[in-house]
C-alpha cells in the first residue's frame, strides 16, 4: 500500500503565520505515560524492576528496541513480561534509562554514567551517547573521593573511544597517587590496573608508595578467591615487573626492609612471587625475614613514614599556601633521572629503570608563585631549583634550573640548564593546580 501524503493547504497569507511553540506541553504529556499503565502494551523485567510500557514510545527512541518488539523475529516479544538481562550496575538506571526515552531529560552522576552509557550504546540510542560523553569530559576533576575515573577508563577502552581514553588517562596520570587510595582502584580489573602500571607519567608521591599501592591490590584479588593459583601467579608477575625498582632512593629501601606490612606480605604470598619479578636484595629480604610479624599497618601510617624519609632539599618562590585558590599559582617541576640503586634482573623489562613523575622532595620541587592576577601583564619572574643528577654521568652532583616566566607563563615558561649553560627546547614539566 503506498504511503498516504497529505498537501497542505493553500494559504495566501503564509508569511504572516507566527510560530507558537508547545513542545514542552507535548513532552510532559508523553513523560506522564510513564508513570501510568494507560495504553501501555509491553512489560520489561530488568532485575527485580518492572516497567509497564509502549512500544511505540521505545521503537521511536531505539532501533534496537524496535527490532526486538515489533518485527516479529524475536519470540520473546510478545510474552509478558519481556526479561531484559543486565549487569547489576546498569539494573539499578535502568529506569534513568526508561526516564530519558519518554522524556529527553537525563540525570547523571559520577558513578551511573557509565552504566548508563553501557545501556545508551547496547540499545542504541544514538541521542543519549554524546550526553554521556559531554558529562565525561566536563567531570574529570570532581573529588577524587567521588570519582570513578578507572571505571570511566575502562568503558572507554570497551567503546575503542581513544579521544575519551585519552582525556581520561591524562587525568588519571596527574592524580593517580590520590587515585591509588581510593576504592575505584581496589575494584579495577587486572586490564587498568596493568595499563596503569606500565606508565611512566605516574603522578605518585615515590616508586614505594605505588609498590604499596600494588601489594593492596594483589591481596585484595588473592581475598576474592575466584582465581586460580596459577592465575594469581601470572599477576603477581605481571605487575611487579612495572615496578621501577632502580628509583627507590636509599631512604625508600630502608623503609621497605623495616616495614611489616612489606614483610607480611611477601611472607604469606611468596608462593606466588618469582625471582624475575622482583630484584634480587629485596627479594633476599623479603624470603629470610623469620621475625613475627605485627599487625597490618593502616595506608595513613605508611604515608607517614615515607614522607619522613625524603631527602629534605625543597625550594620555595614566594608564600607557600594549603589554600588552593586562583590567586596563588603552585607548580611542581620535576626532574627525570635514573638511578641503579638496585639491581634488576635482566628478564625485567627495558622500563624497570625509567623514572615516573615522583612529587616527593627528592625528585621535585613546589614553586608556588603569589598573587598571579596581580602580576604586571609582560612581567618577569626567575626563580631557581635543584634536583638530583641524571643517568650515570651525573650520579654524584646536582643539576641547578633556572626557571622564568611572564603571566602568561603556560606559554613562555622557560628552563635554562645551569651546569651546562644550555637550553633545554622541550624540557620534561607537569604541572598540578
Amino acid at each position: 500500500m503506498a504511503a498516504l501524503t497529505l498537501p497542505l493547504p493553500d494559504n495566501p497569507a503564509k508569511g504572516q503565520e507566527v510560530l507558537i511553540n508547545n513542545s514542552c506541553g507535548l513532552s510532559n504529556r508523553i513523560f506522564s505515560l510513564l508513570f501510568s499503565k494507560e495504553m501501555s502494551d509491553v512489560c520489561l523485567q530488568v532485575g527485580v524492576y518492572t516497567f509497564e510500557l509502549h512500544r511505540l514510545i521505545l521503537s521511536a527512541s531505539s532501533d534496537v528496541f524496535k527490532a526486538m518488539l515489533t518485527s516479529g523475529t524475536w519470540p520473546e516479544a510478545h510474552k509478558k513480561p519481556v526479561i531484559l538481562v543486565e549487569e547489576p550496575l546498569c539494573e539499578a538506571v535502568f529506569f534513568r534509562f526508561i526516564e530519558y526515552i519518554y522524556s529527553g531529560e537525563l540525570y547523571l552522576s559520577h558513578s551511573t554514567v557509565c552504566p548508563l552509557l553501557t545501556l545508551a550504546d547496547k540499545y542504541n540510542v544514538r541521542e543519549m551517547i554524546p550526553l554521556c560523553r559531554s558529562y565525561m569530559f566536563e567531570h574529570l576533576d570532581a573529588p577524587i573521593d567521588k570519582s570513578c575515573v578507572l571505571q570511566w577508563l575502562k568503558i572507554s577502552l570497551l567503546r575503542n573511544d581513544t579521544e575519551m581514553e585519552a582525556a581520561i588517562m591524562v587525568f588519571i596520570e596527574c592524580n593517580f597517587g590520590l587515585i591509588m587510595k581510593t576504592p575505584d582502584f581496589m575494584a579495577a580489573d587486572l586490564h587498568i590496573v596493568d595499563i596503569l602500571l606500565s606508565s611512566s607519567r605516574l603522578a605518585v608521591h615515590s616508586e614505594s608508595m605505588l609498590l604499596y599501592g600494588t601489594i593492596m591490590w594483589l591481596e585484595s584479588l588473592v581475598e576474592n578467591g575466584s582465581n586460580s593459583e596459577e592465575d594469581i601467579k601470572l599477576t603477581f608477575h605481571r605487575l611487579l615487573c612495572h615496578m621501577r625498582w632502580a628509583m627507590l632512593t636509599p631512604d625508600e629501601i630502608k623503609c621497605l626492609q623495616e616495614c611489616s606490612v612489606i614483610q607480611e606480605f611477601f611472607q604469606k604470598y611468596k608462593k606466588y612471587v618469582s625471582p624475575q619479578s622482583v630484584p634480587f636484595r629485596l627479594a633476599d629480604l623479603f624470603y629470610s625475614c623469620e621475625n613475627e610479624i605485627s599487625s597490618k599497618e593502616s595506608m595513613s601510617n605508611i604515608n607517614a613514614d615515607l614522607l619522613r624519609s625524603d631527602v629534605k632539599n625543597k625550594s620555595t618562590f614566594g608564600s607557600n599556601s594549603s589554600n588552593s585558590s586562583i590567586q596563588n599559582i603552585d607548580i611542581s617541576l620535576h626532574s627525570l633521572g635514573g638511578r641503579q640503586e638496585l639491581h634488576c634482573p635482566t628478564t625485567q623489562s627495558s622500563t624497570s629503570c625509567l623514572p615516573r613523575v615522583y612529587i616527593n622532595d627528592y625528585w621535585c620541587t613546589a614553586l608556588t608563585i603569589s598573587d598571579f592576577l596581580t602580576l604586571p601583564q609582560y612581567g618577569t619572574q626567575t626563580f631557581f631549583f635543584s634536583t638530583p643528577g641524571m643517568g650515570s654521568g651525573y650520579s654524584t652532583q646536582n643539576l641547578d634550573w633556572e626557571v622564568s616566566h611572564t603571566k602568561s607563563w603556560l606559554k613562555t615558561l622557560s628552563v635554562i640548564f645551569l651546569n651546562h649553560r644550555q637550553s633545554c627546547q622541550k624540557p620534561m614539566i607537569y604541572y598540578w593546580s
